[in-house]
């Protein structure tokens, strides 16, 4: 990347914790190259991601540097025209927190698009655990209520199996089974 020019794309994007321009910056610089910043403001439109592309076609820099592939685009499609745009105007790629550089022989588009699948899957799970959480929506199987251990707990005081337990309160056999033995668990530990 010496004497080179190198595009700064950066959008928000809810997936990434905190605002990674200075790294990037920091990580050009090393390399000794000259930065040219596109930088998206909130909101659908990617209008800095079409002025990129725009300079790209007239080789205003020679390689593209991002913090994710998930800035580049929602969905692989969006991300795999961006690359392929790139490409076809001879100009490299680098995403830094996937350690992805096309402009490597061991870089390659199927290396993209892999990474990319796993890391926006395993982050749109988490960003959605995390959106329920603060909804306080219940994440799981439902608690059990204080009635349904009591009528569990009295089912089994008349000697009945912990299936039959479990078909009479219609509750899983595998928490008539854990609220049986926490019980017992406790009833040792008192005497």
């Amino acid at each position: 990347m010496p004497n080179q020019r190198v595009a700064i794309y950066h959008r928000s994007c809810p997936y990434i914790e905190k605002d990674p321009m200075q790294e990037l910056r920091d990580y050009a610089k090393a390399q000794g190259a000259e930065i040219i910043e596109y930088v998206e403001a909130k909101g659908k439109a990617q209008p800095a991601l079409h002025n990129l592309l725009r300079d790209s076609k007239n080789g205003k820099f020679s390689t593209v540097l991002v913090h994710s592939l998930l800035t580049v685009g929602d969905s692989l499609k969006a991300v795999l025209t961006v690359m392929s745009r790139l490409r076809g105007f001879d100009i490299g790629f680098i995403s830094m927190k996937d350690k992805l550089d096309i402009n490597s022989s061991a870089g390659t588009m199927l290396d993209a698009l892999t990474h990319y699948i796993k890391k926006s899957q395993s982050q749109k799970i988490r960003l959605g655990l995390e959106l329920a959480r603060m909804k306080n929506t219940v994440i799981g199987r439902r608690p059990i209520t204080p009635e349904k251990v009591q009528s569990i707990l009295e089912a089994r005081k008349q000697e009945m199996s912990v299936r039959d337990v479990a078909k009479l309160t219609k509750v899983p056999k595998s928490t008539c089974f854990r609220v049986i033995k926490d019980f017992e668990k406790g009833q040792a530990a008192a005497v």
